[in-house]
């Protein structure tokens, strides 16, 4: 897992990187994916952008089962 010190070498607490773990997690299955995707979440987060990612759209759907994500769901409002 993560501690203190790796969080806060990143800017995070240890709670948010377990989020984002998660969201990257859900974005592939590919291992080798993982660091570029952590590394574009990282980068909007480092600038205030929103993640844009559509795992966080599963998840505030509840709805694990979508594959894709269209229009009518990302219009569904979400912290």
């Amino acid at each position: 897992g993560m501690n203190k010190r790796g969080a806060d070498s990143l800017g995070l607490t240890p709670a948010q990187v377990s989020t984002l773990a998660s969201i990257i997690d859900e974005e592939t299955n590919a291992d080798s994916d993982r660091p570029n995707i952590a590394s574009v979440y990282l980068n909007r987060l480092a600038i205030g952008m929103p993640l844009q990612a559509d795992p966080t759209v599963k998840f505030a759907l509840r709805n694990f089962a979508l594959r894709r994500i269209y229009e009518k769901q990302l219009l569904t409002p979400s912290p």
